[in-house]
């Protein structure tokens, strides 16, 4: 699995992605713009279970997570990565959620690169964390 993923990879079309989202409309939605973009979903999970079965797999480049899968409905998905990058610490990670907490990317970024995107219409969008850290190890925070 690469350590990046770059603009090449989506041009040769050899992109592949699992992504983990509950809600249906919202996990079909995902993989329909994705695959329209030429990334390929290998595995479409709604559980944190599931999504810990599939981050054990070594046919994906990308994982596309929602913080927040049942059963609780609180954390699951953001503690299934952790704890998967635990074991693979290049593992990329492109984190979503509708509900912005600073403690989610803290967390994140003390387990390593990750990326996310905010909520749309956010008013935290600018403090958001971006998808990778500087070279001397601290946060930066997207102008």
């Amino acid at each position: 699995m690469p350590g990046d993923l770059r603009a090449a990879d989506l041009r040769a079309g050899g992109l592949r992605a699992i992504v983990a989202e509950d809600q249906t409309l919202l996990r079909v939605g995902l993989i329909r713009i994705l695959e329209a973009g030429g990334i390929d979903v290998v595995a479409a999970v709604d559980s944190a279970d599931t999504l810990a079965d599939g981050l054990t797999r070594d046919d994906f480049d990308v994982a596309i997570v929602d913080v927040r899968l049942p059963p609780t409905f609180t954390t699951e998905g953001l503690q299934t990565v952790v704890r998967a990058r635990s074991t693979r610490p290049d593992l990329p990670v492109l984190i979503l959620s509708q509900y912005v907490e600073p403690l989610y990317a803290r967390e994140l970024l003390a387990a390593g690169r990750l990326g996310g995107l905010p909520p749309q219409g956010s008013s935290r969008r600018r403090r958001w964390i971006p998808g990778r850290r500087p070279s001397g190890g601290g946060r930066r925070h997207r102008p």
